[in-house]
Parts: C-alpha cells; structure tokens; sequence
C-alpha cells in the first residue's frame, strides 16, 4: 500500500466515523429546522416543524439546543458522505495503480533500456535493493554470525538487527560504503529503506557504550555524521548496548514502527 493510498484510507476511515457519530446522534434529536433573529436585546429562536414556524421561549431553549445540534449534524453527514464518495472513487482510482504497473509490465528488454517516471512500493523496492557494491570482506577467522537471509555479519547484535528486518520486510544493505567528508568511507551497519515513504536511512549499532575509548570514537562518528547532513531521527538511526544491558529485540522492534514501515 503506497503512501497516496494509506492517507486516502486513513481519511475515508474518519469519515466512516464521523457518519456514524452523525447518525447516532440524529436518531436521538427532534425532527425540525431552528431559525436564529439577532434582536437588539439578543437572539430569538423560531422552531419551523411541517412548515409551521413556533417561537421559542427561554424556558424551551433546550429544544432549541437539539434543533441546533440537528442541524450542524446534516450538514456535518451531507459533507462527510459527498467527501466520502469522492475518495472512493480516487481510491479505486489509486488501487488499480494503472500508472504503476506499465514499467513492470514491458518486456525485460525494452524494460532494461526505459527509466520508469513511476513505480509501485514493490518495484521500487526491487529496484533499490539491487543497486550494486562490494561489501566488505569478514574473514574466516574473525567470529561470525549467520543471518536468515544468508549473509554473515559481524557481531550477535547485528544478527538481530539483520533477521528482524528481513522478517519484517524492510529491504537493508548490510554495510553499504558512505564517503563522509572530512572522515572518508564508513560503513554503516545497515542502510535501510522505509518502501512507503520511500526515505533512505542508515541505521548504526553500538555495541560496546560502557567503554570509555569506544565512546569517544562514537562522539567523532555522530559529530562526522552531523556535519555530513546524517541527523538521529531524520536520516540517521542508532541502537546500542552495553556489556551488562544487551540490546533488545523490543527496541529493535520499535524503531522498525516508528521509522521504516
């Protein structure tokens, strides 16, 4: 579901809400019209009932509050369902995706010589996952760990972070070079991708925090990242952990929803 479509449902969900607040409350007021006079000593009220208009006194001014609140609700309803009927039709619209679906669509080798204008969120998943690089080498002495996309990482941690985004879906790189100025190529643990907002993150993992010269070379990163345009929460997401607090699945988990689906 692409992000178009998502704000349309979103919306046409609070109009199917608001209908139905509407409704409710209109089974439970009088039938009638209030008419409103501005008098030099204040308002008047009128209620219009089969076409006979009836003043209303003080004393009955709490028919004149339901008369009201009747009112405001046919229109709130009128307006809720002609919007309503104007995003299903933009939805159907939306979902058909006919302007999406002609790139998949052509042969491969007329596809290989086009540059789509437009994509569906899986194409363009697709696409961006199978950008090319050379990843850095992990030795076969150095420790390891398989992940459940068949890749080997370096640390425990990194194994969570990997398996956990491929379980839910969110395409990564795992280090993927970035040239920083002023620093040279890093590698980031992962660059991420959130395929319904199409925004592009690099997500760290900081795996030793209760040390005292890890720390200082994670201060001169964030400050490298800073001064290259990467800022936490923008384009920049990070975990970490500790020899006595490792880090949890639920935190990892919590930052995929926040930020990448």
């Amino acid at each position: 579901m692409d992000s178009l479509f998502a704000a349309l449902k979103m919306r046409n969900d609070e109009l199917a809400e608001v209908i139905r607040a509407s409704r409710r409350q209109l089974a439970g007021l009088p039938e009638g019209k209030l008419r409103v006079a501005a008098k030099p000593y204040g308002m008047q009220y009128y209620a219009r009932v089969g076409g006979k208009e009836t003043y209303l006194p003080a004393k009955q001014r709490g028919l004149a509050v339901k008369l009201a609140q009747r009112d405001y609700c046919e229109k709130v309803l009128e307006s809720a369902q002609r919007e309503q009927k104007l995003l299903k039709a933009a939805m159907e619209v939306r979902n058909a995706g006919a302007i999406e679906a002609i790139w998949p669509g052509l042969h491969p080798g007329r596809k290989a010589l086009v540059e789509p204008l437009v994509l569906t969120d899986e194409a363009y998943a697709e696409r961006w996952s199978s950008q090319d690089f050379t990843p850095r080498k992990i030795s076969d002495n150095d420790n390891s760990y398989l992940t459940e996309r068949g890749e080997r990482v370096r640390s425990k941690s990194e194994k969570i972070i990997a398996d956990m985004l491929f379980l839910r879906g969110v395409p990564y790189f795992y280090e993927f070079p970035l040239q920083l100025t002023g620093w040279g190529d890093v590698y980031p643990d992962f660059r991420v991708l959130n395929v319904r907002t199409r925004r592009e993150f690099r997500l760290e993992h900081f795996g030793m925090m209760d040390n005292t010269d890890y720390m200082a070379g994670f201060l001169r990163k964030m400050r490298m990242y800073e001064q290259n345009g990467y800022f936490p929460g923008d384009n920049l997401l990070f975990t970490m952990e500790t020899s006595r607090e490792p880090l949890k699945p639920e935190t990892v988990s919590e930052l995929i929803c926040r930020f990448l689906k």
